[in-house]
């Protein structure tokens, strides 16, 4: 009796645990399916809007290049994009102009072909309106040469975009589009440009102060990741526009890309596994099955044992093989990598160099093997390599570093270095550091020309209106220290009957020696600055009200009798000057004080011209 109520306990145990562990299983494999689809989900969608994000911000500086310079030509255009259009997201970039009705005709005589509706064949001359947008610069040049320029408003999808990122002051991209150039399904991402470094906080200011726009033409397939194309799509709307078809099982996200709505679609590539489930329950509501399967176990207990040890010693000799494919693989990039790979030890001695390294600091391999890290960087970097070291040591990991190493003529090399820690497991102490080293001088001598672009006026040579605010916040703090200093505005009186009667050409070669005198006739302590058209100032340090009025009459006569401004402005140059001076006010600024030199010019020039006016007081010459 007892083994019959054992026979059918045992049993009966067996199937209730089975049933509430093929609940437990089923239960937790859907969960776990169901996560992996939403993480892969969220993943892809964070990639996608990485990718577009960097675009958009790339795309964002060419801001800094209309805001250097009042024109921009087509070859500048392109020398600036010329890196931008050479990534992978990026098939090209236009400039999208703002041209006024009243400036159309103007704008297609500078550019010699007109503005239409439309592309290619059905092109047709685009109608009166208010304004127009049409593509002024290309960043690469197009096979054939151009007949027309599309009016980007003229069409449904560009023209939502546009306004969208005109009124918000924001990017914003159009649903998928075919180009005019290359024909392929792309995004069209508007970045919008104003007059200003910031955009304006009004929708008013906005449309009255925008430039135009810098549009980037994203095509589709370079949108979705490489990797991901084979288990990731890009839906618009429902629809998909981009990577894998017919996904079946897969999980949907929605995310905002540069001011639209799409929405990533992904499948883990690996189906919800039932079978243990299936086989188990069988097994559970059979009785003989399941006392077999015990006996089973208890007689192959040894083979299992044995086959489990076997299969611990075959996935070690796989890792094995795996590891020493990595690397062979490993160099093999290291050496037929541009940037230069170098390994050190836990000792701070180099251990391998790649051959890289004769490009970067004209040296072999083995005069890098052997030394320490700190060998071939200069003198003033050394402590912060030293440090770097000891950062590693104790148990920092770095990402990067920039260095000067010593090349082999002797001169210095700025490196950008990328930095590696392979640690042990098991103490986490320092194997090795791995380096990526990256010559990164073109990288510094063009941030050093876009600074100069930035504070300098390119036609006259002397500093701009950025340039005038930082020099002045430095004076006015000498101002309130030591006292004196004052600034000049300068005005050209009449100056318009120059460029509308002899033409811009010479209204330059006017600034450019209006500029010259203005050097010659002020202090070498003092800083010459041109505001914009035929408005300059002079910043005067250490100079009290009857010291900025004397210079400004100096100036003044200046202008009026040299001899080379009276042959191109064709009689006497003339001008109005505003003197503000810097003391009086604790607490002022350098907004307070141009507004105050400009009032004193406005003075100056409601006297009748060729005046000097202080701020606070009448015009006396």
């Amino acid at each position: 009796m007892r083994r019959w109520l054992l026979v059918v306990a045992v049993p009966l145990v067996v199937l209730v645990s089975t049933a509430i562990v093929c609940v437990l299983l089923a239960a937790s494999e859907r969960e776990d399916s169901d996560q992996r689809r939403v993480a892969q989900a969220k993943v892809a969608a964070t990639r996608v809007d990485e990718r577009v994000a960097t675009t958009v911000s790339r795309l964002s500086t060419i801001s800094g290049l209309f805001a250097a310079s009042t024109e921009v030509t087509e070859s500048e255009f392109r020398a600036f994009t010329r890196t931008l259009v050479a990534e992978p997201t990026i098939d090209n970039i236009i400039y999208v102009a703002r041209v006024p009705a009243g400036k159309r005709a103007a704008f297609e005589r500078r550019i010699g072909v007109p503005i239409v509706d439309g592309g290619g064949p059905s092109a047709r001359p685009s109608p009166a309106r208010r304004e127009y947008f049409p593509y002024a610069m290309v960043g690469k040049a197009p096979d054939t040469a151009r007949v027309s320029t599309p009016d980007a408003a003229s069409e449904r999808l560009r023209a939502r975009a546009l306004r969208l990122a005109r009124d918000t002051g924001s990017a914003h991209t159009t649903a998928p589009v075919r180009t005019f150039r290359t024909r392929i399904p792309s995004l069209l991402v508007f970045v919008p440009l104003y007059r200003g470094a910031l955009p304006p906080l009004t929708v008013a200011e906005r449309r009255r102060t925008l430039r135009g726009f810098a549009v980037g033409v994203l095509p589709l397939t370079g949108v979705v990741p490489s990797a991901e194309v084979g288990s990731v799509a890009l839906l618009d709307r429902g629809r998909r526009i981009a990577g894998a078809r017919g996904l079946g099982d897969a999980t949907t996200v929605p995310f905002t890309l540069a001011g639209r709505r799409f929405e990533v679609r992904a499948a883990t590539g690996i189906p919800t596994d039932y079978t243990l489930v299936v086989a188990l329950a069988i097994g559970g509501w059979s009785l003989a099955a399941t006392l077999a399967i015990i006996l089973v176990i208890l007689f192959r207990r040894e083979a299992y044992a044995q086959r489990l040890v076997r299969l611990r010693l075959a996935e070690r000799r796989e890792i094995e093989h795996a590891l020493a494919d990595s690397e062979r693989r490993y160099r093999l990039l290291a050496e037929n990598a541009s940037d230069w790979i170098t390994l050190i030890d836990a000792n701070g001695v180099c251990t391998y160099s790649s051959p890289s390294g004769r490009t970067v600091l004209g040296r072999e391999p083995s005069e890098i093997v052997g030394g320490t890290f700190t060998d071939l960087v200069h003198p003033d970097d050394v402590p912060e390599a030293i440090e770097i070291m000891k950062t590693i040591g104790r148990g920092g990991s770095p990402a990067s570093v920039e260095l000067r190493q010593q090349h082999a003529d002797g001169h210095w090399v700025p490196l950008e270095i990328s930095l590696a820690v392979v640690r042990a497991p098991d103490t986490g102490a320092v194997r090795e550091v791995r380096c990526a080293l990256r010559d990164v001088t073109e990288r510094h001598e063009l941030e050093e020309k876009l600074r100069k672009l930035a504070v300098e006026d390119t036609l006259t040579g002397l500093p701009n209106r950025r340039g005038l605010a930082e020099r002045m916040e430095a004076e006015l703090a000498l101002s309130r220290r030591y006292g004196g200093g004052a600034l000049l505005m300068i005005d050209l009186d009449d100056f318009k009957q120059v460029n509308d009667t002899l033409g811009h050409a010479c209204g330059d070669e006017v600034l450019c020696r209006v500029a010259d005198v203005l050097r010659e006739s002020t202090r070498e302590s003092d800083h010459v600055t041109r505001l914009g058209g035929d408005e300059f100032a002079v910043l005067l340090p250490r100079v009290d009200d009857a010291g900025a009025a004397a210079a400004a009459t100096k100036i003044i006569d200046a202008l009026r009798e040299d001899p080379e401004l009276q042959r191109l402005f064709g009689h006497p140059l003339t001008a109005s000057v505003g003197i503000a001076s810097m003391t009086g006010t604790p607490d002022l600024g350098s907004g307070e004080l141009l507004l105050a030199a400009d009032r004193a010019l406005y003075a100056a020039k409601a006297a009748g011209r060729d005046q000097v006016a202080a701020a606070g007081s009448a015009s006396f010459t």
